[in-house]
Parts: structure tokens; C-alpha cells; sequence
């Protein structure tokens, strides 16, 4: 009987060894256009940007930060050994669709008879799932689509580090320069305090007039602290970047005027959204989503396991191979499995959303990004203009005041405007270059 049974359960699993689920493509279509807003913002070709994107601003600093940050970045090491969980948990996947192999041996003292034998045996047993539903080959494909998802997490990680890098040098060095400036002009307006502190003392001017260059000289000086401030913040930021302590940054070297604007062109938003790790990243986790609820479909239905044990003890000849086969189907489980279905299709429904809002996401940092370059670059250009006319004015009015020919408000007013101007202009480099690295990313390194 046990026998027919057991032919009975084989010939079945040859039977529906065919069937199973076939997984779906819950990847939606997105129509994305075929070109941008701004496009006309940056030229040249997006696709020659090399993977080490930053050494189109021409700073050696700066590639030694990224190398270093590449080697020591603690986000990006994380970031890898999800990787390496994700390439472990694929291994596991695939043992599921093997047979297992188990020894055993035990030996005991034969008491029945009184001899005091020793008897062993050893034992080997055979196991084996059949994947009549496609369980196993789905599950094997969803660890396969969540390690490219921890694929792509990782590039995703490392191209933000690289961003954060670069963004982070290029405001240390803008932050260094205005602290530079902001010391200029507390000197600048303290020789213009002591000039009309002499105008006072033969009076010519009134203490008003006096106390007005006081209180722009404590301005100039708070100015600066704060600077100083936002620059040691800036300095202690890059060090966890790259893995220092923050006391043991070195210094770094470099001005703004050193670096170069990179001219970078659009690709098709087609062509952005392959190359962008987050929007692939997305795109994966939707495939293994896919795969879960093949999966939890597969686990409503019976469960086939074959099975081979051989027994040999000391005595050959009482050597025994056992066969069999079995059906697993679960009666009553409170309906457990169907809601494993349900939340299964229900991460699926969110993870649809989720790749949808990533792709449309990806276009608008594009969108936004190539304004902004072109914004910033328009900025530069014209509080470059700003300054030189402000330090004109200041050096004409300064002149005529020593002169008698001008009155001490004017000269006050055209000291606030050059420091402003100056101020202004290393902000706006600052944020040209920032607005490249952000195009860059935008489009995905």
C-alpha cells in the first residue's frame, strides 16, 4: 500500500512539475518626453562624463577627497555590506531548489543480551522539495532582483557621498575666502572709523555721523565670527565624509577661481532614468515584489517532498535504502497564507507608487537643476559687474571725501555696498559650481 501511494505521489509531481506561477511586470510605463524645460541651460554631451565625474573642476584636492572618501566613507561601507547581504541572501535562495544531504552515525551498548557489544550504524538521508508551483525559482528570483536593488542602493549611496564631497569642498573654500574678505573690510571700515574720528575731533563731522561707522565696524565684526563659525562647521562636516576624526582634518587648499564650471549637456530623460542608480534601484524592488507574491501564491498550494535514506550498520548485510514521498497541504491555518498574499500584492501596489514618484522625482531634479545652473551662472556674471562698480564707486567717493568734496553718508553708503558686493560675488561662485555638481547628479553621474 505504501508503496502504490508513494508511485502515486511521484507520478503526480511529474504531472504538475509544469505548472506554477508565472511572475508578473508590475514595472509601469511612464511617458516622459523626449527633451526638458531648460534644456538650453548647459552645452556640450552628457554622455563623455567620465565616472569620475569631479575632475572636470580641475582641482587635485578635490580628486584626493573623493578617493579618500570613496575608501573611507562609513555610509558607503554600510551601503556595501548590504550588498553582501543581499548576494548571501541569493545563495540562499538557490539552495532551495537543491536536494539536502545529511549523515548521521550513533553507536550504543547492546544491553538485551548482556554482551556489552558496541553497535553502530551510519546513516545518510536524501531530501527534496519538488517546486510544483514555482515557489522556489520565484523566491530565487526575488533574491536576485533585491541584490541588484542593493546594487544600485550602494551606487545610489556612493554617487550622494561623491555630491556631498564636492559640495562640501566648494563651501569650505567659499566659507575660507569670505572669512579672508570679512577681515579685509574690518580693517577697510576701521581706517575709515579713524579718518572720521579725525574729521570729528576738528569737528567737522557730529557723533551721529561718528557712532554710524562705530556701528558698522561691530556689524563687520559679528559678520565675521559668524563666518568663522560656519566655516569651522563646514570643516568638521568633511571630516566625517571622509572618515576622520574631526580634529585630524587636514587643512585644505584651493580657491574658488581655481576650479572650473564644467559645461555638461542634458541626455534624453529616457536615457537619465537608465543611468540613474535610485530610479534603478526603485525599478528592482518592484521586481521583487513581483516575485514575493509568485511566492506566497505558490505557498496556498500542497507541498511535495521526496526523500532518500540508506542505513548501513557493522554488519553489511544489513544494509537498507529507503524511499518515499509526501504531500504537504496545510487544513487550517487561519487564513495566514492568504493574508501573506494580500500583503504581499499590497508592498507590491506601494512599490508601484514608489517607482512612479522616483522617476518623476529624477525628472524634476533634472528640471530644477538646469535652472539652477543657468540662474547661477547669469548671478555670477552680474555680481562680478556689481563689484567692480562698487569698488570704483568707494575709491572715487573715498577720494573726494578726503577732498571735502563729498559728505560722509555717501562715503558710509559706498563702504556697505563694496563689502556687500564682494560678499555676494564669492557666494554666487560658490553657488555656480555647486549648481554643476547638482546637474551632475541630477543626471546620474
Amino acid at each position: 500500500m505504501k508503496k502504490t501511494l508513494n508511485a502515486f505521489v511521484m507520478m503526480l509531481a511529474l504531472g504538475l512539475s509544469g505548472c506554477g506561477y508565472v511572475i508578473g511586470n508590475s514595472v509601469p510605463a511612464v511617458d516622459v518626453g523626449q527633451g526638458w524645460d531648460n534644456g538650453a541651460a548647459v552645452s556640450g554631451t552628457a554622455a563623455a562624463l567620465p565616472a569620475q565625474w569631479w575632475v572636470l573642476f580641475g582641482s587635485d584636492d578635490l580628486n584626493a577627497l573623493e578617493k579618500r572618501a570613496m575608501a573611507r566613507n562609513l555610509t558607503v561601507a554600510q551601503a556595501l555590506e548590504e550588498v553582501t547581504q543581499a548576494r548571501a541572501q541569493l545563495t540562499i535562495a538557490r539552495a532551495g531548489q537543491l536536494p539536502s544531504l545529511s549523515a548521521s552515525a550513533n553507536a550504543s551498548t547492546g544491553l538485551n543480551d548482556g554482551s556489552g557489544a558496541i553497535l553502530s550504524s551510519v546513516g545518510v538521508d536524501l531530501a527534496y522539495q519538488v517546486d510544483l508551483w514555482g515557489g522556489n525559482r520565484a523566491a530565487k528570483v526575488a533574491a536576485r532582483d533585491a541584490l541588484d536593488a542593493a546594487t544600485f542602493g550602494a551606487e545610489a549611496t556612493r554617487l550622494t557621498v561623491q555630491g556631498t564631497v564636492a559640495t562640501s569642498y566648494i563651501s569650505l573654500l567659499s566659507l575660507r575666502e569670505r572669512v579672508a574678505l570679512a577681515q579685509e573690510s574690518v580693517a577697510m571700515v576701521s581706517d575709515t572709523l579713524g579718518l572720521l574720528q579725525q574729521q570729528y575731533d576738528a569737528g567737522a563731522i557730529s557723533a551721529i555721523e561718528l557712532a554710524q561707522q562705530q556701528t558698522l565696524l561691530a556689524q563687520t565684526r559679528a559678520s565675521l565670527a559668524n563666518l568663522q563659525n560656519q566655516q569651522a562647521a563646514a570643516k568638521t562636516a568633511l571630516a566625517v565624509l571622509l572618515g576622520y576624526v574631526p580634529s585630524a582634518m587636514p587643512a585644505v587648499d584651493g580657491k574658488l577661481a581655481m576650479l572650473a564650471v564644467p559645461e555638461i549637456a542634458a541626455d534624453t530623460p529616457a536615457a537619465v532614468l537608465r543611468r540613474r542608480p535610485d530610479v534603478r534601484q526603485a525599478e528592482a524592488n518592484l521586481r521583487a515584489a513581483d516575485a514575493d507574491v509568485a511566492v506566497a501564491q505558490a505557498n496556498l498550494f500542497p507541498q511535495l517532498n521526496l526523500s532518500l535514506s540508506a542505513l548501513e550498520k557493522i554488519d553489511p548485510s544489513s544494509f537498507a535504502v529507503t524511499a518515499g514521498a509526501g504531500l504537504l497541504q496545510p487544513i487550517f491555518e487561519g487564513g495566514s497564507l492568504r493574508a501573506r498574499v494580500l500583503i504581499s500584492e499590497s508592498q507590491r501596489r506601494a512599490l508601484v507608487a514608489a517607482y512612479t514618484d522616483s522617476v518623476l522625482t529624477a525628472l524634476k531634479e533634472v528640471e530644477d537643476a538646469l535652472s539652477g545652473a543657468r540662474a547661477a551662472g547669469v548671478q555670477v556674471e552680474q555680481q562680478n559687474a556689481a563689484r567692480a562698480a562698487a569698488e570704483q564707486s568707494f575709491r572715487l567717493s573715498r577720494q573726494k571725501f578726503e577732498a571735502g568734496a563729498l559728505d560722509m553718508p555717501t562715503l558710509l553708503d559706498s563702504e556697505r555696498s563694496l563689502i556687500s558686493a564682494r560678499d555676494s560675488l564669492l557666494s554666487a561662485m560658490a553657488s555656480e559650481l555647486n549648481a554643476s555638481v547638482q546637474v551632475i547628479l541630477a543626471l546620474g553621474g
